[in-house]
This record gives C-alpha cells, sequence and structure tokens, in this order.
C-alpha cells in the first residue's frame, strides 16, 4: 500500500497522462479548477499537491472518468464502443462514465434488469431486402406504429433498457455500446434533431447485430442505413401518406418536406426511402440535392421546430433523485451523477420539473 506522498505523485503523474492524451493544455485546467495560475496545476501533477473533493469532482467530469479512475487509475475491462465516423476519445469516456454511473444508480434502487433486447448475426449474403425485413420485424416487436421515431427512445429504454445521451461531438455523430443487461447510444447534440433521430436508427442496428465478423466496415454501415430507413418510415404507413398526396392536382417538394416532419427525418432521408420503395424517380434526388432554393425551404420548414435534448436523460436523473430520497446517497453525490455543484443542484433538479426536496417526494404507500 503506497504512502500519502506516492499517491500523490501516482495522482499527478495520471492527471497528466489523460490531460495530454485528450489534449488539454495546464490553462484549461487551471481555468476548469480555478487556479490562480498554470503553476498549481504543475504542482498538482508532480505531486506537490492534492486535489480536494470537489475539485475531483469537476476534473474527472471534464475528463470523462469517474473520480475514482481519475485518484486511482484503476477501471474494469471495458465493452467496445462503436462509432458511426471518427471516434472521440472524450466523448467516450464520458458515455462509459455515464453507463458505469447509472448501473450503479439502478442497483442501488433495487431495480437493476436484464435487457430482453435480441442478438442478430450479419452475413456474407444478407441484402437491403433481408436486413428492411429485420427494421420491419423489429419495428412490429416494439409497436413504433406509423411514425416510429416520436417513440423510438423511451421505447428501447422500457423494453430493452437502452439508454440515449447526448453530446456535443467533436468527431463523429454517434456511438453505441452494449454490456450486460444494459445499452447506450451517444447522440451529438450539435446535430439537428431530424439527424440525431435517424442515427438513433442507424446505433440501433448495431447493437441488434453483435456478430458482424468477415463483413467489411463499409458494407456494414451500408446496412445499418437501409434498417434506419426502413425501421422509421415504414412501407405501409409510406404508401399511405402517398395515396393520400396524390388525390391532390400534384405532389409538391413542399408537401414531402412536410411528411418528413411528420416521420422526423430529413427530406433527404424520405426520398431516398421512397425512390427505393420505386415511388419517385432518382431525378426528383438529384434536384432537390442541387437546388438552393428549396434547400432554403427545407432549412425553414425543419428549422421551425426545436428540440433541444437534454444531455443527460430525465430517466436518469429521476433515478438519482429517486436514490437520494431512500438516503442511499448524499446530496455532493446526487451532484456528482448530475454533473453538477451541490450550489448548482436545484437549477438543475428544476429544469427536468423536479421540485427539489419538496417533503411530498418522500410521501409512501402503506399497507396499514
Amino acid at each position: 500500500m503506497m504512502d500519502n506522498a506516492d499517491r500523490l505523485v501516482h495522482q499527478g503523474k495520471r492527471i497528466r497522462e489523460i490531460r495530454v492524451e485528450l489534449g488539454y493544455s495546464s490553462d484549461n485546467v487551471a481555468s476548469l479548477l480555478e487556479f490562480s495560475s498554470r503553476q498549481l496545476v504543475y504542482d498538482l501533477e508532480k505531486g506537490k499537491r492534492d486535489l480536494k473533493a470537489y475539485e475531483a469532482v469537476k476534473l474527472a467530469h471534464y475528463f470523462g472518468i469517474t473520480p475514482e479512475e481519475l485518484v486511482t487509475g484503476e477501471s474494469s475491462a471495458k465493452a467496445p464502443i462503436s462509432w458511426r465516423g471518427e471516434p472521440d476519445k472524450h466523448a467516450e469516456n464520458i458515455l462509459r462514465t455515464r453507463l458505469a454511473g447509472y448501473i450503479k444508480l439502478e442497483k442501488f434502487a433495487g431495480e437493476s434488469s436484464e435487457s430482453s433486447m435480441p442478438s442478430y448475426s450479419l452475413a456474407a449474403d444478407d441484402s437491403f431486402e433481408s436486413i428492411a425485413e429485420t427494421a420491419e420485424s423489429v419495428a412490429g416487436a416494439l409497436n413504433l406504429g406509423e411514425y416510429p421515431a416520436r417513440i423510438l427512445a423511451e421505447t428501447i429504454r422500457k423494453k430493452w433498457n437502452v439508454i440515449v445521451f447526448t453530446v456535443p461531438l467533436s468527431s463523429g455523430s454517434a456511438a453505441c455500446i452494449r454490456e450486460r443487461g444494459i445499452s447506450a447510444v451517444l447522440l451529438n447534440s450539435n446535430d439537428a434533431w431530424w439527424r440525431r433521430n435517424f442515427s438513433l436508427g442507424h446505433e440501433l442496428f448495431h447493437l441488434l447485430f453483435t456478430d458482424t465478423a468477415g463483413i467489411s466496415e463499409h458494407r456494414i454501415e451500408q446496412l445499418a442505413n437501409i434498417f434506419a430507413s426502413n425501421l422509421m418510415m415504414p412501407c405501409d404507413t409510406i404508401n399511405a401518406n402517398m395515396r393520400r398526396l396524390a388525390k391532390a392536382e400534384s405532389i409538391q417538394y413542399f408537401d414531402l418536406m412536410q411528411l418528413s416532419r411528420e416521420y422526423m427525418v430529413s427530406t433527404e432521408a424520405l426520398l431516398w426511402r421512397m425512390f427505393f420503395l420505386e415511388i419517385i424517380p432518382k431525378e426528383i434526388i438529384d434536384r432537390f440535392q442541387s437546388d438552393s432554393d428549396l434547400k432554403a425551404l427545407d432549412k425553414e420548414v425543419h428549422g421551425s421546430i426545436v428540440r433541444e435534448e437534454p444531455e443527460l436523460p430525465p430517466d436518469l436523473v429521476f433515478l438519482a433523485y429517486k436514490v437520494y430520497l431512500r438516503g442511499r446517497i448524499s446530496v455532493g453525490k446526487l451532484a456528482e451523477y448530475l454533473e453538477t455543484t451541490v450550489g448548482q443542484l436545484k437549477r438543475i433538479l428544476i429544469s427536468y420539473g423536479i421540485e427539489p426536496f419538496a417533503k411530498f417526494y418522500e410521501a409512501s404507500i402503506s399497507n396499514s
């Protein structure tokens, strides 16, 4: 067992290693911890200064790891993370930390559950048609209805224990990880809401198809897009909507823009779906992609809807508060799980519709 001096040296070395790996400067860390100068960061990394408890929490969150990992360097074996695009190391750490925190909260609340999400194998001879059939089967099993994007995140959370996080990504557009009993999807909060919806369907493919050995990455991504397209825009409802629109004298691009809003996807994604269903010719997509006026109108139609997703899903916030009310964690630990300070905790809870520390939350139902 190392003495305190050795512990500080070990801790300082680890802080420097993580800071350099993530590309942060000593000035970044000094600003975060409200140090008067970068010299205090050098002292910290040389083991000449210890971290205060609240500093460890802030720095660990900044690095995207747990305070325990920051201080001890110990972490368990990690499940692989699948990325759509270039991996974002910082965001990857955040995803692992949030998922680990959620698992701990479930255990504290006595609500740990095994996932019933199925697993599929991808074969070399799997075609677009076979993947489309799988997507239709999944949509049916989940009862996603006519417009799946509206309820997909909530449904996979309840039925398959998949939790969705959002975070601004410096690279890539989405990622996912499947642990035993629980899975998570990370979406890019910098993306437009319709792109995030499609990305969720895309990442669900990666969670479901756990065996892709021998299949090229390009082919896997192609099939993931086919899966997402068929999942989010069911064939039957597309045809029904087109029959409805066909009753008018002509179908305008504006009609299709409005329809894509119903499906909560981009107009371009809808057009490609209709092309593969042989409803429209490729020329209609080509014109849309090249016509600046149409693109501007589309941006206006979709931009009129603002969908700001909180970084922490409500399920996590409510679960953390429930565990706090049961006395399993302190108010400081609650703040840590919600990635804030005790001073800002009330504001965060209110933003999720929780009246902080109100006594009526503690009222219980008794059989007596």
